[in-house]
């Protein structure tokens, strides 16, 4: 058994691809908070009792089926898997194998019985934003946090000399000052201060200010600090911060970072309405050819979106199918073939719940070509 704690791949997706005698995918929201578990171990236990009944259903031999049994009690008796959830399982199950990934963003809840598995769901984790900083500040104290695409909040532990108060950099100031008096207000003073930390210690983390900072305060104290704060892009979240716990910290960054991805997602899109329509293709078998001559800059997906077929990796071309897809032999999602397709070939891709977006985007698939072909 192999239990994923880092994000999924592309080449994790190429190790999942294939044939067999039975698979069963399990896609599962689940939770940190302990009382959860017993919970989340019912419903997969739910979900495999449902697809053995299926697989009976369509003649998968006993041995197969018992098998399958053998690997579900595995991921049910791993102490250390269900003692670090996080907010989603995606569980991957044939009767020779079982892999499953621990993920912190939240995931359709799925169950897909057959003889390969269902990935395209995979590709959200891969393509968007799940990581971020964030500062938990009131007038008694400060504190900094970092969300992982991997792990949950932990806070930081600063690294230089800064006041961990109002009162305390009040104090330092006049105390510079040889006196007790202090002109202005006493509460910029403290969020200039805690800017500047907040910038010191986030840079040596990530100097190029590529994640957000998630700021945690009430509206006053937060209006001071963002007035201080430059280049990283700062997200608010108002209320006091003092008895904030890492979990409701962490479940407040990734329902915002979902919002910024889908924010993000629609903003690319919608660039696409005034440049040139020449590098604009909504058709997947165009897509797909292209792919192959490296010809896709970015392209967008429906995750949510069901296409069943098969796609040659050499020359792009693809063939539909109908009926009982995850029963036969060689049919896969082709969306999500074509988007690792794009990524063998340099594009980036970018999974996208098609009910989120508007305009341009009617779905399931969309491309920006990096150059149209004669």
């Amino acid at each position: 058994m192999t239990t994923h704690h880092d994000l999924p791949t592309p080449a994790d997706y190429g190790h999942l691809t294939g044939d067999h005698a039975a698979a069963v995918t399990v896609y599962l929201a689940t939770s940190p908070v302990p009382v959860e578990r017993d919970r989340a171990q019912v419903a997969l236990k739910s979900a495999f009792d449902r697809a053995l009944r299926e697989l009976e259903d369509h003649g998968v031999p006993r041995p197969v089926r018992m098998a399958l049994v053998g690997k579900r009690d595995d991921v049910l008796a791993d102490g250390e898997l269900w003692g670090a959830l996080s907010r989603s399982l995606a569980v991957f199950v044939t009767p020779d194998l079982v892999e499953v990934f621990v993920l912190p963003n939240k995931l359709e809840d799925e169950l897909v019985v057959g003889t390969h598995f269902a990935l395209s769901q995979l590709w959200r984790p891969m393509t968007q934003l799940q990581e971020a900083f964030a500062i938990t500040l009131s007038a008694n104290e400060w504190r900094l946090w970092h969300a992982t695409p991997t792990e949950r909040v932990r806070e930081l532990d600063p690294v230089g000399d800064y006041p961990q108060s109002a009162a305390e950099a009040t104090n330092r100031e006049s105390a510079g000052r040889g006196d007790d008096r202090l002109s202005g207000d006493p509460y910029d003073l403290y969020a200039k201060r805690v800017a500047d930390a907040a910038r010191k210690e986030l840079a040596a983390i990530d100097p190029t200010e590529k994640l957000p900072l998630f700021v945690f305060a009430d509206e006053a104290l937060g209006a001071r600090f963002a007035s201080r704060k430059e280049g990283r892009e700062l997200i608010s979240v108002r209320g006091s911060s003092d008895r904030l716990t890492p979990a409701q910290i962490d479940e407040a960054i990734r329902d915002q970072l979902a919002e910024l991805n889908v924010a993000e997602a629609q903003s690319s899109v919608s660039e696409l309405k005034d440049g040139d329509p020449s590098v604009v293709e909504r058709d997947l078998a165009a897509i797909a050819r292209m792919a192959v001559k490296g010809a896709i800059d970015t392209y967008w997906f429906d995750f949510t979106v069901d296409m069943p077929g098969t796609l040659n990796s050499e020359t792009g071309e693809l063939a539909y199918e109908d009926g009982e897809s995850m029963y036969a032999l060689g049919v896969r999602d082709l969306l999500s073939q074509v988007a690792q397709l794009v990524y063998e070939h340099g594009g980036r891709v970018i999974a996208v719940r098609g009910s989120d977006l508007t305009d341009p985007w009617v779905g399931p698939a969309l491309a920006k070509l990096r150059f149209t072909l004669i």
